[in-house]
């Protein structure tokens, strides 16, 4: 028999996933503020200097894993409502981001639409990636989980409904972005993607696509130089395709969960990129023991464009395996152990370490 304080715990869980960190602002009441917020304080060291890992290196950090988040929402009336959160992470020296700032209109329990700045749908975890409590990891691992933004200002609409004994829930939504990234400015204009979520009993199971049209300036920025070896750099305009499915199946004594990615991108400077990772645990009482297979592939195109890709090639893969503690609801103690191999960087051989970590994540 499943231990009652396990089983709760893990009930608990849903309850953060499901509802503190989603559309909340249905659950405030009027004329009055609910307040959520999560705090994960980490520290990690790497083995090698050869390699980089997650900002890391063979000085113990404090700061790139330790993240303070607040939520707040009103429900205005009973159909709509206002959410806000605001995000300081420690590898920003605690600059505070709005993250989220949107309004919500209840058409009915199976359907609402949010309008503002939302979180970008593009993983399993996207909407609860930085609030650790929610996951195994002390972070989701940077080979599914890596994307140059986050958040987009959009308009989305969601609607679900009850399929024998578990659930189907349709996401679409339309937006754009702005961000500057290493002195080059980014717009992606049109953002559309579509996402689909089953649920179950034990299954849950995720798909999506997502795609936008992005603007790159490349005169007076460090493009520029790459103009001259390659007409196929010159374009300011291209299109971006991202893929994804994943599945997780937890019976409340263990869990198997594997999540795939695919970018597709007609930039030349971008190789096109796969991303996967398999994961199986197990819970003991108010532990829970993982492990973790991640791996990132990049392909290069044919020809002349393929040889001037080379250099912007990276591959990885990753084993992790760790242990979580849940010390009382709504607080976790994780202890982990990654080791990296890079198999290119920037087009060359690279190296191996392994990254040792602890944290403490909180929710609230």
């Amino acid at each position: 028999m499943i231990h009652k304080h396990c089983a709760m715990k893990r009930l608990f869980i849903l309850i953060v996933i499901s509802g503190c960190f989603l559309p909340v602002s249905r659950a405030a009441d009027n004329n009055t503020f609910n307040v959520n917020g999560f705090f994960s304080a980490g520290a990690g060291i790497l083995s090698s200097d050869e390699i980089t890992l997650n900002g890391y290196d063979e000085a113990p950090d404090f700061r790139q894993d330790s993240i303070f988040g607040i939520q707040l929402a009103r429900k205005l009336n009973e159909q709509f409502a206002v959410t806000g959160q605001l995000v300081a992470r420690g590898q920003d020296s605690f600059d505070a981001e709005v993250a989220w700032a949107y309004a919500t209109y209840v058409h009915s329990p199976e359907t609402y639409i949010r309008a503002g700045r939302v979180r970008l749908p593009l993983f399993f975890y996207s909407d609860q990636q930085e609030v650790g409590y929610t996951y195994p990891w002390i972070r989701p691992p940077v080979e599914v989980y890596q994307f140059p933004f986050s958040s987009l200002e959009a308009v989305d609409i969601s609607h679900s409904m009850a399929i024998d004994g578990g659930s189907l829930e349709m996401q679409f939504y339309l937006g754009s972005l702005s961000e500057d990234i290493e002195g080059v400015a980014f717009e992606i204009e049109e953002v559309t993607g579509i996402i689909l979520q089953l649920r179950h009993h034990h299954l849950r199971l995720r798909l999506g696509y997502n795609q936008g049209d992005v603007t790159r300036p490349v005169e007076g920025t460090p493009l520029e130089t790459l103009v001259a070896t390659n007409d196929a750099f010159v374009s300011e305009d291209y299109l971006i395709e991202f893929y994804s499915a994943a599945i997780r199946y937890d019976t409340g004594r263990w869990f198997a969960f594997g999540e795939w990615t695919r970018i597709n991108s007609e930039s030349a400077l971008s190789p096109d990129r796969d991303g996967w990772l398999v994961q199986g645990g197990t819970y003991i009482n108010d532990a829970t023991l993982h492990l973790t297979y991640s791996r990132l592939d990049q392909r290069l195109r044919s020809g002349t464009t393929g040889e001037q890709q080379k250099p912007f090639l990276n591959e990885e893969h990753s084993v992790t395996t760790g242990l979580r503690y849940d010390l009382d609801e709504g607080i976790a103690l994780k202890l982990e152990l990654q080791y990296q191999e890079e198999l290119r960087v920037q087009g060359l051989p690279g190296e191996n370490g392994t990254l040792y970590s602890a944290a403490v994540d909180m929710v609230f």
